[in-house]
């Protein structure tokens, strides 16, 4: 994980890519999101999708508040069912064809926070140092 390199605002929030850029990325790059949740039957589906780059912020915000969309909208459906979760066999083929790691997301929030950590405390470091240097300049009274 630690080869994911964010960037970061003055405020210390991360930086994401414009959107323009997302979407010059959409023809020959996925974003490879797991979902699962309730078809409007009730019967419970499970589904790993090639999500478009440019899609992909509004495909997060439509899965966590479990609103109902149309999946092949956002990209490419590799693996659906009718389960709550996808049988093993499913799964140890997502990770061999696609390198597919069910902690990614989570390993990827850490790595952030930890970058995220390092940049706030360079930043107070260096506010500090300015102002330890303003004052040796300043004259003593």
């Amino acid at each position: 994980m630690s080869s994911t390199t964010f960037q970061f605002q003055a405020s210390g929030k991360i930086k994401l890519p414009p959107d323009e850029e997302l979407t010059k990325l959409d023809g020959d790059n996925a974003i490879l999101a797991y979902t699962s949740g309730k078809m409007q039957d009730g019967r419970p589906y499970y589904a790993y999708i090639a999500v478009r780059p440019s899609l992909y912020k509004k495909f997060r915000q439509l899965t966590a508040a479990r609103q109902t969309i149309i999946l092949r909208d956002y990209g490419e459906v590799l693996e659906a069912g009718f389960a709550s979760s996808p049988p093993p066999e499913i799964v140890q083929k997502m990770k061999d064809q696609y390198g597919c790691d069910p902690d990614y997301e989570d390993n990827l929030v850490k790595e952030a926070l930890k970058q995220q950590a390092v940049f706030v405390q360079k930043k107070e470091d260096d506010r500090i140092n300015d102002i330890v240097n303003m004052l040796k300049k300043r004259p003593s009274a």
